[in-house]
């Protein structure tokens, strides 16, 4: 019993470092509430059939939304490989088939198949994007930020739900 007690905690520990080191050297971990996922899609016009981009997918909940209440075809990156996993059964649970999942690092993603991008990124990884985005963005590409802004453009739309912090706010740009 000590060693099943042993082997969960190190299991428990392995994630605890996992998911620390990935809040430190990238962003936190933090999932979107649904409903202001919804709205985002809907302050940006995503249209069935449009390509929807999401840096950071976490588990995949955004991706998912997209295709499901969107009909968009949809693309997630994610670092880590546990999150990654969780994203990609996500999909398949959801019976998602016109979706891809990259394991890898979102600034090797190819911006250019994007008509839609959703980002929750802290404010230093947005910086990160800048040089990305003028070089490969095409024109009229939507990009929607959850909670911070983008350092360098000025938001077209911006939305708080009622009644809710000032840190639940989305931005939408334009290129």
């Amino acid at each position: 019993m000590s060693l099943l007690i042993l082997l969960f905690l190190m299991v428990c520990f392995g994630l605890l470092f996992h998911f620390s080191f990935l809040a430190f050297k990238f962003a936190p971990f933090v999932p979107t509430p649904t409903e202001y996922i919804i709205e985002a899609f809907s302050l940006a016009n995503l249209k069935p059939g449009e390509t929807l981009l999401d840096l950071g997918c976490g588990t995949g909940k955004v991706l998912v939304i997209g295709a499901k209440k969107f009909n968009a075809k949809v693309i997630g990156y994610e670092i880590s490989p546990i999150l990654c996993f969780l994203a990609k059964l996500n999909l398949f649970i959801n019976g998602i088939k016109n979706g891809k999942i990259y394991c890898e690092d979102f600034l090797n993603a190819r911006l250019d198949e994007a008509e839609v991008i959703f980002l929750y990124l802290t404010p230093k990884l947005m910086e990160k994007l800048r040089k990305k985005f003028e070089k490969e963005l095409r024109p009229k590409t939507r990009i929607i930020t959850f909670s911070s802004p983008l350092p360098f453009w000025t938001p077209i739309k911006t939305f708080q739900p009622k009644n809710q912090k000032k840190f639940f706010k989305i931005f939408l740009y334009r290129v």
